[in-house]
């Protein structure tokens, strides 16, 4: 007897082309289109250069200059700049990433026969809801590490 996983159906071509949070990246806002390339620059091997040699350049001209604190004072006003603006760009890049994942891990559920409903947009549950969820999924894999008696 052979263990076949069940059939998954299709999704339709358009699957999602109705709903707005499924736009393509260039019907998103002008805003978030932006945050997303902040980050993909940001995350570059480039970006990275270019933040050390921006550091050492302030550095040098602190050092070579007699007004050093001026020097220090815009780069710690230039790196503050900066760091509020990637936490804000980090921030939303990564909500739509987790709920982009959540959508597809809630479809992944809705489409596979037993799977338990009360999993599929889980993340806004009540703390005593996920409790539940959480001690009945404990209880499961305790059940499943438990050895079994086969001499029967």
């Amino acid at each position: 007897m052979t263990n076949t996983p069940p059939e998954v159906p299709a999704l339709p071509a358009a699957a999602g082309a109705a709903d707005p949070d499924c736009a393509p990246p260039d019907e998103r806002p002008w805003s978030s289109r932006q945050l997303h390339r902040v980050n993909e620059l940001s995350a570059s091997s480039g970006a990275t250069a270019v933040a050390a040699a921006i550091s050492v350049v302030f550095l040098a001209a602190a050092v070579a200059t007699h007004h050093a604190s001026g020097w220090l004072t815009a780069f710690q006003s230039v790196a503050a700049a900066v760091t509020l603006v990637m936490v804000f760009a980090l921030q939303h890049t990564q909500v739509r990433t987790q709920s982009a994942m959540q959508r597809k891990l809630d479809e992944i559920l809705s489409s596979l026969p037993d799977a338990d409903s009360r999993l599929v947009h889980v993340e806004t549950a009540s703390q005593q809801e996920l409790d539940e969820l959480d001690e009945r999924h404990t209880q499961v894999r305790v059940e499943a590490l438990e050895p079994t008696d086969q001499s029967a």
